[in-house]
């Protein structure tokens, strides 16, 4: 009969000891990596010379050109006053080679170029100062000034479309629009937008005439009757929207009789 082979008390079978060896040596494995990371971490840090700190109250070169620029600027800004635009010019463009993003510097440049009469600096640089300052209420009304005296009207409208959307109530952008509307035969949305802007500004006089041309236009004479004399008496009486009212209610009351 074979002889069953009897195991001593706490031996284990070969199995678990194979397993045990293998969590052992995975174990091992871990411990050498962890180690080897150690020390590359410490040979690292060995090899990166320490970085010195900024001594405090020490200005930084971005706080040093700004402060060069602004004294440019400043010294600009008297001589413009002084009406001495030419030395401005040249201020103001020192101030923009130290700080070329900042919008005021731009904006300033371009006024001091609008009196010089070069207009055409003068829109480069109101472009750029709204560019870096789209919401700027000012700038973006300065750049559509000159872009309509200019007679590019169509970009002057864009920029007046911008401003309104900074301000909705911006009266001289809505005229704008409005009459761009206007000479577009858009009478609804001109008239939407005028009576609209009537609710804030009743009494003012382009507002009161452009609403007039879009009554005539439209048929309702009494309506266009009533805002062309309201609107004469806010209008400059040499004006040519003042001359149209007038002929405006001549024509309304040559055809009532």
């Amino acid at each position: 009969m074979a002889r069953r082979v009897r195991r001593r008390r706490g031996e284990d079978s070969p199995a678990i000891q194979i397993v045990r060896w293998a969590t052992y040596g995975l174990w091992g494995i871990l411990l050498v990596m962890l180690l080897s990371l150690l020390v590359e971490n410490v040979q690292e840090a060995l090899r990166s010379p320490a970085t010195p700190s900024t001594p405090a109250g020490t200005a930084s070169p971005t706080s040093q050109s700004l402060e060069e620029a602004m004294r440019f600027f400043t010294f600009g800004n008297d001589l413009f006053r002084n009406g001495q635009y030419a030395q401005a010019v040249e201020e103001y463009e020192k101030a923009i080679n130290v700080a070329p993003n900042m919008p005021e510097l731009r904006y300033q440049l371009g006024q001091a170029y609008e009196k010089l009469g070069n207009e055409r600096r003068a829109l480069s640089e109101y472009r750029l100062a709204v560019q870096l300052a789209p919401t700027n209420e000012d700038y973006l009304l300065t750049y559509a000034r000159l872009l309509e005296k200019r007679g590019r009207e169509r970009e002057a409208v864009e920029q007046y479309r911008k401003l309104l959307e900074v301000n909705p109530r911006h009266i001289t952008a809505l005229v704008k629009v409005a009459r761009d509307l206007v000479q577009r035969r858009q009478w609804e949305e001109a008239r939407r937008q005028l009576e609209g802007a009537l609710e804030f500004a009743p009494e003012d006089p382009d507002v009161l005439y452009w609403l007039g041309e879009v009554y005539f236009a439209q048929g309702s004479f009494s309506r266009a009757k009533e805002a062309f004399e309201r609107s004469l008496v806010g209008l400059p009486s040499d004006s040519e929207e003042a001359r149209k009212a007038q002929e405006r209610l001549a024509a309304i009351e040559a055809g009532q009789r």
